[in-house]
């Protein structure tokens, strides 16, 4: 999981669909590795990665609430 990890970490998207496919997993497994008990070297990077993936998800909105 956490080489799975660091490849969504550095993973190049563009659109609204690659930014859900690049921090919906994260917090998955982060949340999975919590309740194992397993160190995450990533955890602390975790708020910062979904603030600016929901950022980018906000930009990518319609003022009708639809997506681009």
């Amino acid at each position: 999981m956490l080489s799975t990890m660091e490849k969504l970490i550095g993973y190049r998207y563009g659109c609204a669909e690659q930014t859900i496919a690049r921090f919906t997993p994260l917090l998955v497994v982060n949340e999975a590795l919590k309740k194992l008990q397993v160190k995450n070297p990533y955890a602390e990077r975790m708020p910062k990665l979904v603030e600016d993936g929901l950022a980018r998800l906000y930009r990518f909105q319609h003022k009708d609430g639809g997506w681009k």
